[in-house]
């Protein structure tokens, strides 16, 4: 009961944080947003399989697996402001293709640039599925006894 506790809560929170970085944008630092429903939905949709990946991964492995997150931040986060034509291609193909913050990237640039809805369009779909098999994985882990490695998250 607590795993499907723990599901729901990250739902609220991804609503909170997809519609309120949305409005901040909007109201507060006056970015032209084309569709404030859209950018709202994609950024909850990003956020939940996001906080269910990050919680998939510590129900399985422990409090050992924030390392992982952390090296993704690290690496990572420079080359989400670059176009993928501009990397090197050990760049391109062995960093940039792991790194699933690269969804969100893909589907704000459709949204913003190219004039696309929030449709069933790829980033939407890997999303989706990195929070359901993220789900399946929470779920799985409810009967997995408590190591002296892992952490119980309410």
């Amino acid at each position: 009961m607590t795993k499907v506790g723990q599901i729901i809560i990250g739902g609220v929170i991804a609503l909170v944080i997809g519609f309120g970085f949305t409005w901040i944008a909007v109201e507060m630092v006056r970015l032209n947003i084309p569709n404030f429903m859209n950018t709202a939905l994609f950024l909850t949709i990003t956020a939940y399989s996001f906080y269910l990946m990050i919680s998939a991964v510590l129900s399985l492995l422990g409090i050992r697996a924030i390392a992982v997150f952390a090296l993704l931040l690290f690496f990572g986060a420079p080359l989400l402001a670059m176009a993928p034509e501009m990397m090197s291609p050990f760049y391109r193909d062995w960093i940039y293709s792991w790194l699933p913050m690269r969804f969100m990237v893909e589907g704000l640039r459709k949204l913003f640039f190219f004039g696309e809805g929030l449709t069933w369009n790829s980033p939407v779909s890997v999303l989706t599925w990195i929070a359901v098999v993220s789900i399946l994985v929470i779920l799985g882990t409810a009967t997995k006894p408590l190591g002296r490695n892992n952490v119980h998250v309410c």
